[in-house]
């Protein structure tokens, strides 16, 4: 996957810019598909921090992953960022209606059968994907 990615800044080494998680097999170890796993991100101006959220994301080496960002009316270039990874995340821009309203915005749309919210200015370590499905599981 990682090559597939737009290049990283060059200043930017190590996880989610150079380094990428273990592909996993199509099946779980008990022979079960891959759950589905959706991450909904609210973004409002965090060019600085986006696309290592979404790198995170897209770099778990997991095989069925639905990115949503919901952008808040961003001006600092954000959207930018957003749109070198359109062909991966699913970019929606809904103006004035706060972070609580994108969120469940994206709940909604979410068609996951993991659901998760990450902000724009936090990332996943690797493997974490892996370890979320591999819990929910065992309920």
């Amino acid at each position: 996957m990682l090559a597939e990615l737009p290049k990283p800044p060059a200043d930017k080494t190590g996880w989610p810019w150079t380094e990428e998680s273990e592909r996993l097999p199509s099946a779980m170890p008990d022979g079960r598909p891959w759950p589905k796993i959706s991450i909904v991100t609210p973004l409002l101006n965090q060019k600085p921090f986006i696309e290592e959220t979404i790198r995170s994301i897209l770099l778990q080496g997991y095989p069925d992953i639905e990115h949503i960002i919901i952008d808040g009316g961003s001006v600092d270039g954000s959207l930018a960022v957003v749109e070198r990874y359109s062909s991966l995340v699913k970019g929606v821009v809904r103006k004035g209606e706060g972070q609580s309203a994108a969120v469940n915005w994206g709940f909604k749309e979410a068609t996951g059968d993991l659901v998760g919210w990450q902000n724009s200015d936090d990332f996943y370590g690797p493997g974490n994907f892996r370890q979320a499905a591999l819990a929910a599981a065992q309920y």
